[in-house]
């Protein structure tokens, strides 16, 4: 009978994690404000914020966020003047992954390209993406040229290069126990990294209030680690194939990075924009987090393109009238 004992020992200790897996996906879903709507795109749900009037502008977050990232610094300045979209990407926050959906920013570009369809924008938007979003947003570039009015990308997630990759994400992508690694050991075993994490991701700036408790906190449960690991796991072929293409861009670009990023090396990014004949503005007091701790500046930067590509997009009524 004594060896019954550690398999006992065992099923407790991963009973305890699963209740307190269970516990912070509870939390993280109580914490999330009362924001946006949900509607059916392609038969899933999909958590979307549209607010305010003017010329559309999409904000697309990166991997691990969630619609509320853009809560600290550029949203409720742009809905002031804007139309501003903000949508929760396939299986991050309060929406859902269609069936098979492997993550590649190509198919979620696709998702979003049919989510704007779907709120019939009277103008072609500008796409404002951070970190891993820039991926989802060059795709689009790529696949919809004539359906926007450019890009603006925010310490963009555009190579394989890396400075800093969340290990938990390792143990979610292992096929054999990331479903039961996640359902017990992952979320408990991740909370201290989410400190270390939001650290490095404003580095040198200090973490904004709420961030950790309320910003990425639904990020963090069971459902959107497996999808921020299959998001990463599609970043190798992704980024070879996507920078094949890229010269096929055509609308205008701009990138920002922060020359004291921890997450993403900024170096391989200027040289890709740099490449491409990309407008480049380099902070070089701030790091990955650059759009919350200078929104002002970013917001500049995003201004500056709606002015530069107005007369470029004329909404496809006045197309009609003239």
């Amino acid at each position: 009978m004594a060896f019954l004992i550690p398999i006992i020992a065992a099923l407790f200790a991963a009973g305890g994690l699963h209740l307190a897996t269970d516990r912070e996906e509870r939390l993280a879903l109580a914490a999330y404000p009362d924001y946006g709507s949900i509607i059916n795109v392609e038969g899933v749900q999909t958590h979307v914020v549209d607010e305010g009037e003017g010329e559309p502008v999409v904000l697309i977050h990166g991997l691990g966020g969630t619609a509320l990232v853009f809560r600290h610094g550029l949203y409720d300045p742009l809905r002031e003047t804007n139309r501003v979209i903000v949508v929760d990407r396939p299986g991050h926050g309060l929406s859902e992954r269609p069936p098979g959906m492997t993550g590649d920013p190509r198919e979620q570009a696709a998702f979003l390209h049919e989510t704007l369809r779907q709120l019939e924008l009277p103008m072609k938007p500008v796409l404002v993406a951070q970190s891993w979003g820039g991926m989802v947003a060059t795709a689009y570039a790529v696949m919809y040229p004539d359906e926007i009015r450019g890009l603006v990308l925010l310490a963009p997630y555009l190579t394989a290069g890396h400075r800093y990759f969340e290990p938990i994400f390792t143990l979610a992508q292992t096929p054999v126990v990331s479903n039961i690694a996640l359902e017990t050991i992952v979320v408990p075993i991740s909370m201290p990294g989410r400190e270390i994490f939001a650290e490095r991701h404003f580095f040198p700036h200090p973490v904004p209030d709420d961030w950790i408790g309320e910003t990425i906190l639904l990020s963090q449960t069971p459902e959107g680690l497996r999808h921020s690991a299959a998001d990463m796991l599609t970043v190798p072929r992704a980024t070879r194939e996507l920078a094949a293409r890229y010269g096929e861009i055509t609308v205008p670009v701009t990138v920002v990075v922060g020359l004291q990023d921890q997450i993403v090396d900024p170096l391989p990014t200027i040289a890709l924009a740099t490449r491409h004949g990309w407008n480049l503005i380099e902070l070089p007091d701030d790091g990955h987090g650059l759009q919350v701790v200078n929104t002002d500046r970013v917001l500049e930067v995003i201004r500056q393109m709606l002015d530069d590509t107005v007369a470029a997009s004329p909404s496809e009524k006045d197309i009609a009238g003239n």
